[in-house]
């Protein structure tokens, strides 16, 4: 839970620098952050839809827009730099089945304080068990959420590979229902 923790806290960290990257773009589109194409996955994965490219660490893989750029870290980082402030983060925990037993009341006892801690209003929670169509079993978490003044709408990916939960976090300042669906129905366990 700790590693969840601070993956919300470099999340928040990660939408503060979206929007700062936003009020100084100068319409300068070159990608300047890490451009490295992610390596390839097993041919058992659905196809990437036109358009996005392949996020691959050796555990999970989804696809996310090609244009964006990947900022590699503890927390992954996958951002558009267009100014539009949407963005995606993968983070990762020791495995628990914390996300499995999850409803709305957990959330509100677990991860909403936490969410509160860093400035952010959350409402219309929402929490469900999925299986998407490469058969992967997620925890979907949806809110909308407000920060600095901020309107946006998260939604979260938990997925289980080995001994790890990762938690793969859509955020969309604009919305974007295309990103959210391409990014679910692409999430493949590799390990």
């Amino acid at each position: 839970m700790k590693r969840i923790l601070v993956a919300l806290l470099t999340l928040a960290l990660a939408l503060s620098m979206a929007f700062t990257l936003a009020s100084c773009n100068d319409g300068d589109s070159s990608n300047s952050g890490d451009a490295t194409t992610p390596a390839p996955v097993e041919a058992t994965t659905v196809p990437t839809p036109a358009g996005y490219t392949l996020y691959d660490n050796g555990k999970i893989s989804f696809a996310y827009p090609s244009a964006w750029t990947k900022q590699a870290g503890s927390v992954d980082i996958l951002m558009n730099e267009s100014g539009a402030g949407n963005n995606v983060t993968v983070a990762y925990e020791q495995y628990s089945d914390t996300y499995k037993k999850m409803d709305v009341a957990s959330f509100n006892t677990l991860l909403k304080p936490a969410l509160e801690a860093m400035g952010m209003t959350t409402s219309n929670v929402a929490v469900s068990q999925i299986t998407n169509k490469n058969k992967v079993n997620i925890t979907k978490i949806t809110y909308s959420a407000s920060t600095n003044g901020v309107a946006m709408k998260q939604t979260l990916f938990v997925v289980a590979a080995g001994n790890l939960n990762y938690v793969i976090t859509v955020t969309e300042t604009k919305t974007d229902a295309t990103l959210v669906n391409n990014v679910l129905d692409t999430i493949y366990v590799i390990k």
